[in-house]
This record gives C-alpha cells, structure tokens and sequence, in this order.
C-alpha cells in the first residue's frame, strides 16, 4: 500500500513517480487533491475489486455497481500517465474514475481487464488520449455482466478523447 501512503502524504498539485515493476494496493485509493500519478516505464498498479454484475431492481431502470482503483474526488488539474493497471484477480471492476475533477487527464495508460477502464462523472475539460484499454473478456460468456466499458463520460463538458487503442 505504498502508493495509498504516498498520496496521503503528499502536497496538492505535487508529483509522484511510480517506479518500474508492479505495485500492488490492497485497497482502492481515493484522492481528494490535484495530483500529478507518473509512472516509469515498466511500472504496474494492480487493484482488488471484482467485477459486479449488473443489477436492475423492480421499478428502476438500471444499477451498475462502482468500486474504482483510483478514484479522484474533487481533485482537478490532476494527472494519471504512463501506467498499466491490472486487476488482482482476473477481473476487476473500474481501474479509474474521475468524479468533480475539472480539467484532469488520463494520459498514455494501459488499462487491462476492468469491467470499467476509465468513468468520468461530473468533470469538464478533461483529455484522455494515447491509451490502450482492453475490458473484461466475461461479459461475452456470462449474461448476468451486460456492461464492460474502456472510456464513459457519465456527464461533463469538452471532453478531449484522442488516439486510444480501445
């Protein structure tokens, strides 16, 4: 849980350097400042949370279940780039979800076997460009996971989404 030590730590609008080789959280990490997440070449976060199938009780129109890697809550200007994110398991559920975070990026990522690569929700002017982003394969053999998404803009303006391999 070195990453989740580091970002408690750390300064707003400060930068930390994910060094190559893979790092593992053992819980989702929630950051509620502008952050600047770097990753070395080679360098690998991995996350628990499995994939939850989707559910739609009596009278509603759907309920899809979220439990980000990283999770950035009223954190604008931050920045993810350069990371491959991977599941603990063989599946996970959402590698990263940007919420009232303006003006953030998700740059140059690889992003493997989440149900959910990249959620926005409630953030403008954000730039998700040049990553590589390949979901969940269950959803093809098990009906009860309809959904599998790389990028969603749940609601938000002027979101630059550019050359991703999805």
């Amino acid at each position: 849980d070195a990453l989740a030590n580091a970002v408690a730590t750390i300064c707003a609008d400060g930068i930390i350097y994910l060094k190559a080789g893979v790092h593992t959280e053992n819980n989702p990490i929630t950051i509620s400042k502008s952050i600047k997440l770097i990753g070395e070449a080679g360098a690998i976060l991995k996350f628990p949370g499995e994939p939850k199938a989707t559910e739609f009780p009596e009278g509603t129109v759907g309920n899809i279940i979220v439990q980000a890697g990283l999770h950035f809550l009223n954190a604008p200007g931050s920045l993810i780039q350069g990371i491959e994110f991977q599941p603990i398991g063989t599946d996970g559920n959402t590698a990263i979800l940007l919420e009232n975070s303006d003006n953030s990026g998700v740059i140059s990522c690889t992003i493997k076997d989440f149900q959910f690569g990249i959620l926005v929700e409630k953030s403008d002017n954000n730039v998700i460009m040049l990553n590589n982003i390949t979901t969940m394969g269950r959803w093809l053999d098990d009906l009860s996971y309809t959904d599998a998404h790389a990028i969603t803009i749940i609601n938000g303006k002027n979101a630059y989404i550019a050359d991703n391999d999805v």
